[in-house]
């Protein structure tokens, strides 16, 4: 019976990488960390982080037409808007911004 040698490889290759991966400390590789505590950022106050996000997200909502761009904060990329046609929604207009305060990029659908 002829040996096969992919089988051997893919034997020896498995355990090895495991053991690098381990060594290096990557011992959970497929958890996701994260860190501080998650009621913080609803009870705290609009100073720090999550003051600085809402205050973004209030600007970003508050957009309604491309006249609101600018006056939010943002910054059309080049006088480009483009229309398109989304089938069960009809005809939309699609810009790119950048938001000059966060160095953001954002899209907006307007109809």
């Amino acid at each position: 019976m002829p040996v096969n040698h992919d089988t051997y490889r893919y034997l020896i290759a498995f355990p090895l990488l495991v053991l690098c991966l381990l060594a290096s400390g990557f011992s959970d590789p497929f958890s996701i960390k994260a860190y501080g505590n998650p009621l913080s950022f609803q009870e705290s106050s609009d100073s720090g982080l999550s003051g600085h996000y809402r205050e973004y997200r209030r600007r970003f909502e508050a957009i309604e037409t491309t006249a609101g761009i600018d006056d939010n904060g943002f910054e059309m990329i080049g006088p480009k808007v483009f229309d398109m046609e989304m089938e069960g929604i009809g005809q939309v207009f699609v810009t790119l911004t950048f938001d000059t305060e966060y160095d953001r990029l954002a899209c907006f659908y307007f109809r």
